[in-house]
């Protein structure tokens, strides 16, 4: 073998190989922007000081060999479409590679904010919550924002609608991604 076509040997192996590695990390990042989410519990706490708080649990599925350093989100939470909440939050939480992490998302609702109309819906709501769960549909819709790599991403939308039976039904983890 001459010294030219050993040198393009070498520089096409070293190209191939860069490419391929490459591919892997630009797949893997597109891969952990396709997490599967679903609302996997609700808890509701007695109302104090003029507001009541919502604990929204979320179960998300990370399919990727890279980790998701969750860094913001902002949601409106939705009950049988009557807006009831906007969350606004930073914080720093790592969505696992290749496993399922849970985050939680609380939610402060103040009564005086909400006026007598808004307040009456919310109360008819709370009753059929226990009275005909299939009907309360709780939707969470919004952005995160966050890093995968070293590579940021900006206002990742997010829309979750679920009602409470599917909410409080049991599941396993391979149930989050079955529609996805």
């Amino acid at each position: 073998m001459n010294k030219t076509a050993r040198n393009i040997l070498i520089v096409g192996s070293i190209v191939f190989f860069l490419g391929g590695i490459g591919f892997y990390v630009y797949s893997n990042v597109k891969m952990a922007m396709k997490f599967c989410y679903k609302i996997s519990g609700l808890k509701i706490t007695p109302v104090t000081s003029g507001k009541f708080n919502l604990l929204l649990e979320a179960k998300i599925k990370n399919r990727s060999d890279f980790s998701v350093k969750l860094k913001s989100y902002k949601f409106n939470i939705w009950i049988n479409e009557i807006l009831v909440a906007t969350v606004n939050q930073n914080l720093t939480q790592t969505i696992q590679n290749l496993a399922v992490s849970t985050l939680n998302i609380p939610v402060s609702i103040e009564i005086s904010k909400l006026g007598a109309v808004k307040f009456n819906q919310i109360h008819s709501l709370a009753v059929l919550m226990f009275t005909q769960p299939d009907k309360f549909i709780v939707r969470t819709e919004g952005v995160v924002s966050g890093e995968v790599q070293g590579v940021t991403v900006t206002d990742f939308p997010i829309d979750i609608s679920m009602n409470y039976t599917e909410i409080t039904a049991p599941s396993t983890d391979d149930d989050i991604c079955k529609n996805f």
